[in-house]
């Protein structure tokens, strides 16, 4: 497989990094109304069951703290 010219390879990495800088703004506004999402449930009243396992793509800190967030609301977690 031949190469393309450089030209065209910084063009596409060009245009790669402005969209990935455009378009970043409204994923991290995204996640944010995510994890909002799931801390505004407590209000249910509804325990919740949190399994993880070392395979999990999720760092492990980054699940204790949602947990502890969720506890820190009021929510009952196993």
């Amino acid at each position: 497989m031949s190469r393309p010219p450089l030209i065209v390879s910084w063009i596409a990495n060009g245009l790669s990094s402005s969209l990935d800088t455009f378009f970043l703004g409204r994923f991290e506004s995204k996640r944010a109304e995510y994890w909002q999402t799931l801390y505004s449930t407590v209000s249910m009243g509804a325990p919740y069951v949190i399994f993880c396992s070392e395979d999990d793509p999720a760092p492990i800190q980054i699940i204790c703290n949602f947990v502890q967030r969720l506890k820190d609301l009021g929510a009952d977690v196993k």
